[in-house]
């Protein structure tokens, strides 16, 4: 419907966001960001 009545077509997929990063992933960057921190 959004495709005849708005003319929208679908994402390419470059144009779709990337998948969300897991609360481990989030926790290991944070995790390194804080070794170099207190390394400096």
């Amino acid at each position: 419907m959004c495709e005849q009545v708005l003319r929208i077509e679908p994402a390419s997929e470059d144009e779709k966001p990337k998948p969300r990063r897991t609360q481990a992933d989030k926790w290991a960057m944070n995790y390194e960001a804080a070794k170099q921190f207190y390394e400096a």
